[in-house]
């Protein structure tokens, strides 16, 4: 057996209340999750299939050959079924 060095580090609460700039740094974390959040759930309820499956594709091109279908899918909210429909309908627009 070798020997291992072990780190323990504090939690992002015990840190924020050390040092203010690590709290501006968590906080900054925190709002750009919530608009992120805030975002997917836009689109999701707001754009249909087509708009989210194009804005997938300028958003993410390199995803499209890494990814199985059913994942991106998934991820759009829609069946692999209408995905394959999607793509098979037209080009993406410009």
């Amino acid at each position: 057996m070798e020997d291992k060095t072990a780190f323990i580090l504090p939690s992002p609460e015990s840190a924020a209340q050390r040092s203010h700039q690590i709290e501006r740094i968590l906080r900054k974390g925190v709002e750009e999750a919530l608009v992120a959040r805030e975002d997917r759930e836009y689109e999701l309820f707001m754009l249909n299939q087509q708009e989210r499956y194009e804005k997938f594709i300028r958003r993410y091109p390199q995803l499209m050959n890494q990814l199985t279908l059913y994942l991106v899918a998934s991820y759009l909210g829609i069946t692999a079924v209408s995905l394959s429909r999607i793509r098979a309908r037209k080009p993406l627009r410009s």
